[in-house]
């Protein structure tokens, strides 16, 4: 074990925020084509820098040019509200530049990896607490520490007193 705190990037998923572009499209009433036409720009304007900022922009003008009132734009001012909240976790231009994913793909495919694979077999029957100690098993040895692990974990148990109670 190195007692290393690990660093986390916080990244909202591609796919998710490229569906609130479909509902803003959906929402400004234009013609189909024209909605997958302006969808299709503002995915790869997405992978760009500040790209979630000109999507806004270029949502705002369409707003405007189409003249929709407020009133009939629920949808258009929740999916904005989402992207704009979470604007700070969407800097794909940098997370691809740094060859971090953008998609939850390597997510889930570490889930079945540690979890679907070992856990979900046929005829499997698991408590909370044994899977615990199975699944913490399996990620060691998936991410290829176990051997660190191990190692630090007997150096551990030699080193630490343990007070034994004494008899009266």
């Amino acid at each position: 074990m190195t007692k290393r705190r690990l660093s986390w990037q916080r990244i909202v998923d591609f796919y998710h925020a490229t569906l609130r572009l479909a509902t803003i499209a959906k929402s400004l009433k234009i013609d189909d084509a024209a909605a997958r036409a302006w969808q299709r720009r503002m995915r790869r304007v997405l992978l760009e820098k500040n790209g979630v900022k000109r999507v806004l922009m270029s949502a705002a003008a369409l707003r405007k040019q189409y003249k929709l009132k407020p009133d009939t734009l629920d949808d258009f001012t929740t999916a904005t509200n989402y992207l704009r909240k979470r604007t700070k976790w969407m800097r794909y231009h940098d997370y691809r530049r740094l060859h971090l994913p953008i998609g939850s793909g390597v997510t889930e495919a570490g889930c079945k990896t540690v979890f679907t694979q070992r856990a979900k077999l046929s005829g499997m029957r698991w408590k909370k607490d044994g899977l615990q100690v199975i699944l913490t098993f399996r990620m060691l040895v998936v991410s290829q520490v176990w051997d660190q692990t191990f190692v630090e974990s007997l150096r551990t148990a030699a080193t630490t007193r343990i007070s034994m109670p004494t008899r009266a």
